[in-house]
């Protein structure tokens, strides 16, 4: 949106449909064309901040959490939401992991696993509404920046108390956590995972904004 000077919070792009997502006004989505840049339509459904927009092929639904607590579904190409949950603290990041079908959230210290079922139209139904979570962490103290899983199972998380968590997938379905260890004197604004090479990506917003290269050996 070259008329817009506000700071972007959100990105995210679904290559199907040829469509870039981003929110830089506070609480809503706009949705573009990505060849074209033309503005398609604006998605509304948040109250706060929105810290993270996912888009996840597999369920064929657009993901965003932000800082009114709440995580949102979407048919993007309706704009309409499908499924909504609120938290008992603000939303930071998300991602699905494959391996199990599982939908992985972070916020506030914690970290929450659900299981997914898969809608016939609409898009994603998620076992995690008007139920408890399948599982949830608090091995960190602080933010939850990033999760990140490998398509083995395996989970990874960091955050703004500059360590990372591994979980690793288990027979019942449950994560369960392997080992925390802190890398960055500051806090770790995001993280990513190149599965070619088993490396874990990571870079901090403390003093010195270090960058660090791990070899995911726990």
């Amino acid at each position: 949106d070259t008329k817009s000077r506000k700071p972007v919070s959100a990105v995210a792009i679904n290559l199907e449909k040829r469509e870039v997502y981003t929110s830089h006004d506070g609480s809503s989505i706009k949705c573009w064309n990505l060849d074209t840049g033309v503005l398609l339509r604006t998605l509304v459904g948040h109250r706060g901040t929105i810290t993270f927009i996912l888009y996840c092929p597999p369920l064929k639904s657009l993901i965003s959490g932000g800082l009114d607590h709440v995580l949102n579904i979407w048919v993007p190409s309706k704009g309409e939401v499908v499924a909504r949950e609120r938290f008992r603290c603000p939303v930071m990041c998300c991602t699905f992991n494959r391996w199990n079908d599982q939908l992985i959230v972070g916020g506030k210290v914690y970290v929450f696993v659900y299981n997914v079922k898969y809608g016939a139209e609409k898009g994603a139904h998620l076992e995690y509404l008007n139920v408890s979570p399948l599982v949830y962490f608090e091995d960190h103290s602080d933010f939850v920046t990033s999760v990140l899983c490998t398509k083995m199972g395996r989970m990874y998380t960091v955050g703004l108390d500059g360590r990372v968590c591994v979980y690793d997938p288990s027979v019942d379905g449950k994560p369960k956590f392997v080992t925390s260890k802190k890398i960055h004197a500051g806090g770790i604004a995001g993280a990513a995972y190149d599965s070619t090479k088993d490396q874990l990506f990571t870079g901090t917003i403390g003093r010195h904004h270090s960058f660090r290269i791990l070899f995911c050996i726990f």
